[in-house]
C-alpha cells in the first residue's frame, strides 16, 4: 500500500472513531485538530481572533465547535496517537514542540507509552531546555528555541509525519512565521495537531 493510502486509511479510521464518540468529523485531507479547552485565560479571545484566519490559510484546519466535551484533553491525544500508531508504518516520526512544559508530555505520554513502546524511539520532544525528568523516557530530545521560528534548524525540514502543537502557538508573536516554519517540518501528507486554550 502506498504511503498516501496509509494516511487516507488512518484518517478514515480516526474519523470513524471520533464520530462514534460524539459525532464530529475531522478534515478530509489530514489529521488536523483544534480542541476547545476549558481555560479562561486572558489571551484566549485575542488568540482566536488572530489565529483563526491563519489556521485556515496555512496547512492547519480547525475544529471550531465544542468538541470532545465528554473526554479529557489528554485522553483525546492518547486516542489520536493510538489510532495513528495503529494505522501508519512503524517508521512514524512524531515531534511535540514545546513539549517539556506540556501537560501531555508530563502526564499522558507515560501512560500512552505502553501502547506504542516499539515506536517510542521515533517520538521527539523539542524545547528551549530539557528537564531532568525527560531523560528517563526512550525518546529523542531536540534542543532549539521553539519560541523563535527563525532559529528552527533546517535539518528538520520535512522530517515528521505527526506534529503536535499543544498550548504552544499562542506564545508566538509572529503566527505567520511560526506556522510556516512548523509546516516546513512536516512531511508531505503529514499530520498537524493544533490545540490551544479557549473560553467555553
Amino acid at each position: 500500500m502506498e504511503k498516501s493510502e496509509d494516511y487516507a486509511a488512518t484518517i478514515a479510521h480516526l474519523d470513524s472513531v471520533i464520530k462514534q464518540k460524539n459525532g464530529h468529523q475531522i478534515a478530509e485531507n489530514g489529521l488536523y485538530g483544534y480542541l476547545k479547552m476549558a481555560y479562561a485565560d486572558s489571551y484566549s479571545d485575542n488568540f482566536l481572533e488572530t489565529a483563526r484566519p491563519k489556521l485556515h490559510d496555512a496547512r492547519f484546519q480547525i475544529w471550531d465547535d465544542p468538541v470532545f466535551s465528554s473526554l479529557e484533553t489528554d485522553d483525546i491525544i492518547k486516542l489520536i496517537l493510538d489510532t495513528v500508531c495503529d494505522n501508519v508504518p512503524s517508521t512514524l516520526n512524531i515531534l511535540e514542540a514545546g513539549a517539556i512544559q506540556s501537560t501531555f508530555f508530563r502526564c499522558a505520554f507515560p501512560k500512552a507509552l505502553d501502547h506504542f513502546t516499539f515506536r517510542s524511539s521515533n517520538y521527539h520532544v523539542a524545547d528551549r531546555f530539557i528537564v531532568e525528568d525527560a531523560i528517563s523516557y526512550p525518546i529523542k530530545r531536540l534542543l532549539f528555541n521553539t519560541d523563535d521560528p527563525s532559529s528552527f534548524p533546517d535539518e528538520h525540514r520535512e522530517s515528521f509525519e505527526l506534529l503536535i502543537l499543544k498550548n504552544h502557538l499562542h506564545a508566538h508573536k509572529d503566527l505567520d512565521l511560526a506556522m510556516t516554519k512548523y509546516s516546513e517540518m512536516v512531511k508531505p501528507g503529514g499530520f498537524v495537531l493544533v490545540m490551544e486554550p479557549v473560553e467555553r
